[in-house]
């Protein structure tokens, strides 16, 4: 699938790590995930449990396991620090313990916490793998002026939760969208802010579609504070609980837009997606392209940003994956101290130390979690 953009990014990718050295052009360290998985959870075909559909959430639990929350599948599962499958939690349905559809989870200690868009219901897991507790948000969304509570975003301390909301949007503008803080209790807190989302152009009859280099709305947390991209912009908007909103900037990216445009016509072509070849020649060409596809803090508190790589990235092409590439690491001041080579087909969920803990996707489209070595 992709072949040929693949086959693209892959050289480049190669280009960039034969330069050598311990800093890059901007002449700050130059990190590398490894090439080689050191653990790898998931296969092509076998067991029940190391077969994933849609995996949505990944982490480590104190003692080392760690947990894999997969949508496709309505479950949590939990892997012991050898990749041996341990114990499932969660099935489809509405129930206590069930998912109609799981979107998120996070772990509080050795115990999980599990979000359901569908059902705006928050649920915690004992160790075992018992639900121990469920709390729906308590929001009428349309009387509040809050809107469509559409996805989690993660755990804001102390106990509670942010969720994404859709309140508006707009031909030829970003969706209008907002972060909500509810607390322990599942009551709305407040507004933290508002941002852009995904923008989007009418062809034909029915609603606007996004555009293929449209940025995405992406989303972090640690502690007190949400990290959200800015629409096409080389910002990070840092919202915290109680103390404003602030911007982290990353380097900005230039890119061709013409090539960027034929790449994407090409790579249409070899995949033969008939409606999006159709729909084309009538997007309107874009001035500017993202600068940044995705975010993460790591356990010391730095911002990984990756910079967008149009035939990677396209919204078009591979849809909410964002593997691999060049990312940079920031502290919460704004200084960048490293940018990190991530091999294609490796999205990085979760830095500890010197292991990277992602989601990999292989051209046959199987996923997996991997632990890989952060090469410093």
């Amino acid at each position: 699938m992709r072949l040929r953009a693949r086959r693209w990014t892959s050289a480049l990718a190669a280009a960039l790590c034969a330069c050598g050295g311990s800093t890059d052009e901007g002449g700050v360290a130059a990190w590398s995930v490894a090439a080689v998985p050191d653990l790898s959870i998931g296969l092509v075909d076998g067991e029940a449990p190391y077969l994933f559909e849609s995996i949505v959430s990944t982490g480590w639990l104190p003692d080392g396991r760690i947990f894999v929350a997969d949508a496709g599948a309505s479950a949590i599962r939990v892997f012991d620090d050898a990749g041996r499958f341990v114990t499932e939690m969660g099935r489809a349905g509405e129930g206590p313990g069930e998912f109609s559809y799981l979107q998120l989870a996070w772990a509080v200690g050795d115990t999980l916490v599990a979000y359901d868009v569908d059902l705006r219901r928050l649920t915690w897991f004992t160790p075992s793998g018992e639900p121990a507790r469920t709390l729906r948000l308590d929001i009428d969304a349309e009387a509040s002026g809050v809107g469509r509570l559409d996805a989690g975003v993660g755990p804001v301390e102390p106990g509670g939760v942010a969720v994404l909301s859709l309140i508006g949007g707009a031909d030829g503008a970003g969706d209008r969208m907002s972060i909500e803080v509810f607390d322990a209790e599942g009551a709305h807190v407040q507004r933290l802010g508002e941002m852009s989302g995904m923008v989007r152009f009418t062809f034909g009859e029915g609603s606007a579609a996004p555009l293929p280099f449209s940025p995405l709305p992406r989303f972090t947390v640690h502690g007190r504070s949400v990290f959200s991209l800015d629409g096409y912009a080389n910002h990070v908007r840092v919202m915290q609980v109680a103390e404003g909103t602030r911007t982290l900037s990353t380097p900005r990216v230039e890119h061709d837009i013409p090539a960027a445009l034929s790449g994407l016509e090409q790579a249409l072509q070899d995949t033969e997606v008939g409606f999006f070849l159709e729909a084309l020649p009538h997007v309107p060409r874009p001035d500017s392209l993202p600068h940044i596809a995705a975010i993460l803090v790591d356990d010391e508190g730095r911002l990984w940003a990756k910079a967008y790589e149009p035939m990677e990235d396209a919204l078009w092409l591979d849809p909410l994956q964002n593997d691999g590439g060049i990312w940079n690491v920031l502290t919460l001041e704004g200084e960048r101290v490293a940018s990190v080579s991530v091999p294609l087909g490796f999205r990085p969920l979760q830095v500890l130390g010197d292991r990277v803990l992602g989601r990999s996707v292989d051209e046959m489209g199987v996923q997996r979690v991997e632990v890989r070595r952060l090469e410093r």
